[in-house]
């Protein structure tokens, strides 16, 4: 190995653990531990994948590193000493992020693969990951990148399709009636400048009563937003965007405290308003075979097409749906007054 050089092959990732003061690099199909104060290498995990490795994370006492490689298959080695302690349900095609959750007595894995598709298991079990969900991404192609936010339970997803996709706040129930809502200038106030993730505040004070009122006479309550990333080209700026997006989201989400299902496309491709590729995710992948009653369903938005709107396109949306349609105004302090 030349000196200067971590690795005779190119990183894919690396992870400091702080339970032994250490951090661990993979590269091709092996894994080094080095000390965090000397940088001194500990131990190398020779050929620990049959492939090269693509992800990999830490469970949350860190004494277990989980892996994931090129071919789809994911594994658990003990930290300390690279035994194998048990494999994971596989994806199709190559793992591109692992995210380890912990939650009271839950502990579990989610994968994004460019199989297209999310897995979440569960990792307390001694043999091998057992499944708990596997759920389509709603991408057109390969989902590239994942992050979880536990706050929230909040999971969003990147693809090459430039689409990002954030969806289950507490866990929302299909349902035949569906209450859909623009987000920047219906549900929230959010100035257009800035990058503030917290510079966000309810359109009208009511807005959390009648989200209540319709969860509990059965609709489904989902948020279907766009935000334009197409003028950015700096990756910084890129990342900017997103944490102010997803951050504004998220604490909209917190505050309204109901289950929601949350589509915000980034692209200008079929996710994007008046675009159709959201309505078909709902209808096809979040619910499978879901039948919407339209009668009983609406979108409601701010890009109604009036004098002074920047666009319709929220109501050409609902026109595409054949869904009704109201616009902000109309549906917060005319139909529902005050949380009426």
């Amino acid at each position: 190995m030349e000196a200067g050089l971590t690795d005779t092959q190119p990183l894919v990732s690396g992870l400091y653990n702080a339970e032994s003061r250490s951090f661990v690099t993979a590269a091709g199909s092996s894994v080094l531990i080095w000390d965090a104060l000397s940088g001194r290498l500990l131990r190398k995990y020779t050929d620990v994948m049959p492939t090269p490795i693509t992800a990999m994370c830490l469970d949350d006492r860190e004494r277990k590193l989980i892996l994931a490689d090129h071919k789809g298959k994911m594994v658990v080695l003990n930290y300390s000493n690279g035994a194998l302690m048990k494999p994971m349900q596989p994806h199709a095609a190559e793992v591109s992020a692992l995210l380890y959750i912990s939650e009271g007595d839950r502990r579990h894995v989610m994968s994004a693969s460019w199989d297209r598709t999310l897995l979440l298991q569960d990792e307390s079990q001694p043999d091998m990951g057992k499944l708990i969900r596997s759920t389509p991404s709603g991408h057109a192609c390969d989902v590239t990148c994942a992050a979880y936010s536990a706050s929230y339970q909040l999971i969003a997803s990147g693809a090459d399709d430039g689409s990002l996709l954030v969806w289950r706040h507490m866990d929302p129930s299909a349902s035949a009636k569906v209450a859909a809502f623009d987000f920047d200038g219906c549900l929230a106030n959010t100035p257009l400048g800035g990058n503030d993730p917290n510079a966000w505040s309810m359109q009208f004070p009511h807005v959390p009563v009648v989200l209540a009122k319709l969860a509990a006479s059965g609709h489904t309550l989902v948020v279907v937003t766009n935000e334009s990333m197409d003028r950015l080209k700096k990756p910084e700026a890129i990342a900017a965007c997103l944490r102010k997006k997803c951050g504004r989201l998220e604490g909209f989400a917190k505050a309204a405290g109901l289950p929601l299902l949350v589509l915000c496309a980034t692209a200008k491709d079929g996710y994007r308003k008046p675009g159709q590729g959201c309505w078909t995710f709902l209808t096809s992948t979040a619910y499978p075979g879901l039948v919407v009653d339209k009668s009983a369903s609406c979108f409601v938005g701010d890009a109604a097409g009036r004098p002074g709107d920047h666009s319709d396109s929220d109501r050409a949306f609902a026109q595409a749906a054949a869904i009704p349609f109201f616009d902000e105004k109309t549906f917060f302090l005319r139909r529902h007054p005050q949380g009426s």
